[in-house]
């Protein structure tokens, strides 16, 4: 189990600057909903790239047996509560809006803890002279390869891909600060 300082790492800071100047969650979830493809494994490939880190096949190997089990645990389930509550009417009349806001606070903090898992166990190597945007490309490459994918055959993965790169590419300007 993490610990609240485990909590707070670069990974998750980088999360939080993307939800805040991007469209990400859109395209993530059009990813989720086409491919099973974990926005916090998209995450981790952005941030991977900013840090100019490749993430392999063999990496996504390891962490995809983490998501699945964190998603089957937890974040399945508080998505289909919220997602139940949304689509009833009578429930969304009798609970306040007050509760659907920590239901959604609960679900980012169930993100946290499971970015926080994948931060320890990724082994973030360095790729001399790689650009930025080309690394993220390898990255989500071989997130797809490793789901069992091939974008070079999958023209609306690779259009989808293309778009998640965009807003990383455009959130991660603000990261450039630090």
């Amino acid at each position: 189990m993490s610990t609240p300082r485990d909590l707070e790492n670069p990974l998750w800071a980088y999360t939080l600057k993307v939800y805040q100047y991007s469209n990400f969650r859109g395209w993530a979830q059009t990813l989720w909903h086409h491919y099973g493809m974990d926005s916090s494994l998209l995450l981790a490939c952005g941030y991977a790239a900013s840090q100019q880190c490749l993430l392999r096949k063999e990496d996504f190997d390891q962490i995809l047996v983490i998501c699945r089990e964190f998603h089957e645990a937890y974040q399945n389930r508080l998505g289909a509560l919220r997602q139940k509550i949304s689509h009833d009417p009578e429930m969304t009349e009798a609970l306040s809006q007050t509760w659907a806001e920590l239901l959604a606070k609960t679900e980012l903090q169930a993100e946290q803890v499971q970015q926080a898992s994948l931060y320890s166990v990724l082994g973030w190597r360095p790729l001399a002279g790689l650009p930025q945007a080309q690394s993220l490309a390898k990255n989500l490459k071989n997130y797809a390869v490793a789901l069992g994918f091939n974008p070079d055959r999958d023209p609306r993965l690779v259009a989808e891909l293309q778009a998640v790169e965009e807003e990383l590419c455009r959130s991660g300007r603000h990261d450039k600060a630090r």
